[in-house]
């Protein structure tokens, strides 16, 4: 993989002219070039962009930037439409593209900066961070957490700071920034494990309001209900949402429907009790039905973290989902929002591919990507 590196004055390694990119290069024994002018804003270096992928070729772009931007107030509707075009422009000329946070300013440069104190400068760089994981959850696009590695680094460390003014940086730290974008460019390339799937995806649920997923969730629902196997189908196995999960709780408002709720019975096993009884917290606490019978739903709802384009489910990683369809073979409906999918679930020989996953804009069928 041939990497570009642009931005600022942290790409370009100034003052000192010794860039943490080729520490990069050496880690990940792979081409890392890097394009850099120190005071560059956003906007300015936009205008170079096609320019650079000419020159350089690259295979791959990471980009950091937004230093200069928030020193000069920018707006961040701006900032974040230029995000966009960064993306725009990548994909014209077919070359991934790596976002990376701006990271916390630790001391106010002089004269640069001087009409600034360092809260307000801060206040600019969580603004500009907001902004870029907007653009990169949008478009699924792999973002380089800069700014909390590097304060995991000065906590574990001791360090006092990371940069030595503001927009420099001290050289002797150019080992740290090498070892955090080596270790997560050599992560996004091998691909996630279902670990570090399942701990993203459950991470960013948390972060929708209690409106935000509950008025989703009624949108994903409505779509549901007017599918033809959601019509067609008698008996419907549901579940309880935890962690910020689509609330599937919302079907029950179609009264023509007989309901069910899958229920732990221990080594493994998962059978659906009628719904028509009371649910308690039961095993990973769940709810689950008390004092109901068993009963074989003819369409299954089913909660996951995580999908991909063959419609391969990522769940908790207890398996009884796929365990039930194995020996009960059901059509099966997964709920999910939007930013649940990726590009590929690791997947292995008893997991189970959903029918249909519906989210609040799309209704995916399993579609067979070449390996």
């Amino acid at each position: 993989m041939a990497y570009l590196f642009i931005g600022d004055s942290l790409v370009a390694g100034y003052p000192h002219q010794h860039s943490f990119v080729s520490e990069v290069e050496r880690q990940l024994d792979e081409q890392c070039d890097r394009a850099a002018i120190p005071g560059q804003t956003t906007e300015e270096l936009l205008v170079q962009f096609p320019q650079l992928l000419a020159k350089f070729q690259p295979e791959a772009v990471v980009v950091l930037i937004g230093t200069n931007d928030i020193a000069q107030h920018i707006n961040y509707d701006l900032y974040e439409r230029y995000l966009e075009q960064f993306v725009s422009l990548a994909h014209e000329a077919n070359v991934e593209l790596y976002f990376s946070e701006v990271p916390y300013f630790e001391a106010v440069a002089q004269p640069f900066f001087s009409q600034l104190n360092l809260e307000m400068l801060n206040r600019g760089v969580v603004q500009a961070n907001i902004r870029l994981h907007r653009v990169a959850t949008k478009y699924q696009l792999p973002v380089l957490p800069l700014s909390r590695h590097l304060t995991e680094y000065k906590q574990t460390r001791g360090l006092d700071f990371l940069t030595s003014d503001g927009i420099h940086y001290l050289a002797k730290y150019a080992d740290i920034y090498a070892q955090v974008y080596a270790q997560k460019l050599d992560h996004y390339q091998r691909g996630e494990t279902k670990a570090e799937i399942r701990e993203r995806m459950i991470a960013r649920r948390q972060t929708l309001n209690v409106s935000e997923a509950m008025n989703t969730s009624a949108q994903i629902c409505q779509r549901v209900r007017e599918l033809p196997c959601w019509q067609e189908a008698k008996v419907i196995g549901l579940y309880a949402p935890i962690q910020n999960e689509v609330n599937a709780m919302l079907l029950m408002q179609d009264h023509t429907k007989e309901f069910a709720f899958p229920k732990i019975l221990g080594d493994g096993i998962m059978r659906f009790h009628s719904g028509d009884g009371d649910l308690a917290i039961g095993q990973y606490g769940i709810m689950e039905p008390i004092n109901s019978k068993q009963v074989q739903p003819d369409l299954i709802v089913v909660p996951l973290v995580a999908f991909d384009w063959e419609n391969d489910r990522l769940g908790y990683g207890n398996g009884y989902y796929d365990r039930y369809l194995q020996r009960f073979p059901t059509p099966t409906i997964g709920l999910a929002f939007n930013f649940q999918k990726v590009d590929d679930i690791p997947k292995q020989q008893q997991d189970i591919p959903l029918d249909l996953i519906v989210t609040q804009t799309h209704v995916y069928t399993p579609v067979k990507m070449e390996k």
